[in-house]
């Protein structure tokens, strides 16, 4: 198996994840309550495994031509329950009719009285968005 410079770099971060984990540096216990410090720390490495991807040559726009709905729901949400994730997209009725909205379903909890929706899970599914808008310039999530 020929190993191209994108492998070598998903590697890498494999490596960097695993050894960050087996140091002692991985996640650990964090008592429940108001704090984000767990968000914070996994935002880190997933920081450092992007700063090691190719820079882009240019800047690239990309105009999404209808609405986006964003539902931030409970943990126990029946819809995301049903898909076992923390966010799921769709494309209601028919993709070809622009007058649809899109709509975001991810998760959310409660710190100090204000929503925060599941960074992550927001990132993902927006990016489905950004490659069902512009494929051509954006990658899907899954592949």
């Amino acid at each position: 198996m020929k190993l191209t410079k994108t492998k070598v770099q998903v590697l890498k971060i494999i490596i960097f994840c695993v050894l960050f984990i087996l140091t002692g540096c991985g996640f650990t216990y964090i008592k429940p309550g108001p704090s984000i410090k767990s968000s914070e720390r996994a935002q880190l490495i997933y920081h450092h495994g992007f700063s090691l991807l190719p820079e882009m040559e240019k800047t690239h726009k990309i105009h999404i031509k209808r609405d986006i709905i964003i539902h931030i729901v409970k943990e126990d949400n029946p819809y995301l329950k049903r898909y076992g994730a923390a966010g799921v997209v769709r494309q209601l009725t028919f993709p070809h009719l622009d007058s649809e909205p899109y709509q975001i379903w991810v998760k959310g909890k409660m710190v100090k009285g204000k929503v925060v929706p599941h960074i992550f899970a927001l990132g993902h599914e927006i990016q489905h968005l950004l490659n069902w808008e512009a494929s051509e310039i954006v990658a899907n999530p899954h592949n």
